[in-house]
């Protein structure tokens, strides 16, 4: 039988600052964290904050540690991860801190189970009428499981190896990120692709001619077009009302998962974070089917994030797409499209389409009155010659990612009450 203790009985725990933040925020200084901040087992620095070392210092009851777990109260309550050195002595606001006894218990460890048994135990205790969190009380009266050291440290090195590889992949698709948005700059932003002597086109001289619809020069013999004038396919699935009833119809992690459900928070410009994946089972994907993805189509966010981009992924698995976005899809020019509307003159565009008070949205109707620059046929034939490899090898990495953490996932339950040996999966 597994040994349980109290999450107090093993550390300590407190909670970040609870309070208002805008005036306090700085361009640079002290790392401030927020709950958007925290991923499974990582963190998210895109859109980190900064604070003053006064404030800092003020608000030091909250200041973070090497090995610190936090955990997030309110959104996504239960997302954990472990603080790394570089980020000791950061700040941060609404997350449950806790200070393991390092003595009795891996803060890995910890992590790990937090972020798969706990969420259940979490998802029980949460309060709230609109927005659920998760506070300290309940965080204290958490039960974790409590084998031995030298069990939890081999359970964690597991673990931690798993999580270090998807880390190691998600720095390998930035830099491909990197070279493809760098090659497609070049290409079609300096119009510096290789002319017909292989020289490159702006540069060596090639024409270039003002287009009215896009206030610019364009080279010779490209075309604007609306999108809505072209074969471009473009829906917006999640207006079809079939998510009124999501809540009552979808069970999110629960039973056999069968499908991936797309969530516009799960990516940011067109990265994907494998470890914010929620499955549904085969009812909610089928209560879904409207907004079933077949993979590859570009699914640009049209609410809130308004402009966000992301490919999606070719994954051998049912995949679902949740509320807030549009769907393009072309036959031929999904490269071209994911990086357009990537690139700063594709974000402005989709920004200028956008407004709200509150939070930024625009309609299918307002983007299928986008005009957009089409290079030559042959140009864009070129072009993905080169691109390509780079996007299969990122699809490849994902894909193994998606491996990894399934992987991960299945193994931590079984490791903890003991159905595998931490023997067998070393042989493995």
């Amino acid at each position: 039988m597994i040994n349980m203790v109290k999450l107090s009985d093993v550390s300590k725990l407190t909670v970040g600052y609870v309070g208002s933040m805008e005036k306090e925020y700085t361009e640079n200084g002290i790392k401030f964290l927020r709950s958007l901040n925290v991923k499974p087992f990582s963190f998210d620095l895109s859109d980190v904050r900064y604070i003053t070392k006064e404030f800092n210092n003020k608000i030091s009851k909250s200041i973070l540690h090497t090995n610190d777990v936090v955990i997030v109260r309110t959104g996504i309550p239960g997302t954990a991860a472990v603080v790394p050195e570089e980020l000791d002595g950061c700040n941060c606001s609404d997350l449950v801190i806790v200070r393991p006894d390092t003595l009795k218990i891996n803060p890995h460890f910890l992590c790990a189970f937090i972020n798969s048994w706990g969420e259940s135990q979490i998802k029980n205790v949460k309060v709230g009428a609109v927005q659920k969190h998760f506070n300290v009380s309940s965080a204290q009266e958490m039960l974790v499981p409590f084998p031995k050291l030298e069990e939890q440290n081999m359970i964690a090195d597991i673990i931690y190896n798993l999580n270090s590889k998807i880390a190691l992949n998600n720095s390998i698709c930035s830099d491909l990120e990197s070279m493809a948005k760098l090659l497609y700059d070049y290409w079609f932003m300096q119009f510096d692709f290789p002319d017909e002597n292989g020289r490159p086109y702006k540069s060596s001289g090639g024409k270039m001619v003002w287009n009215d619809e896009l206030k610019r020069e364009i080279p010779e013999g490209w075309n604007a077009k609306m999108i809505g004038d072209t074969d471009i396919y473009v829906s917006d699935y999640t207006a079809n009302g079939s998510f009124k009833g999501l809540a009552d119809n979808v069970k999110y992690n629960e039973g056999i998962p069968y499908a991936m459900l797309i969530r516009i928070v799960d990516f940011n410009n067109n990265f994907e974070n494998v470890n914010n994946h929620i499955w549904i089972d085969k009812h909610g994907y089928d209560y879904l089917a409207k907004s079933n993805l077949q993979g590859d189509e570009i699914i640009i966010c049209n609410v809130g994030a308004a402009g966000n981009v992301y490919r999606c992924p070719r994954f051998n698995h049912p995949m679902t797409l949740g509320p807030n976005g549009i769907v393009v899809n072309h036959e031929y020019l999904n490269n071209y499209l994911d990086l357009y509307f990537s690139s700063s003159i594709g974000q402005n565009q989709l920004h200028a389409i956008s407004s709200g008070s509150i939070q930024l949205k625009f309609n299918k109707t307002n983007f299928r009155e986008l005009y957009i620059p089409v290079p030559r046929k042959e140009i864009i034939d070129n072009f993905y010659m080169i691109y390509n490899p780079i996007f299969e090898k990122k699809c490849s990495v994902l894909k193994e990612n998606k491996e990894l953490a399934s992987l991960r996932d299945f193994l931590l339950p079984m490791l903890m009450n003991g159905q595998i040996k931490i023997e067998d999966v070393k042989a493995s």
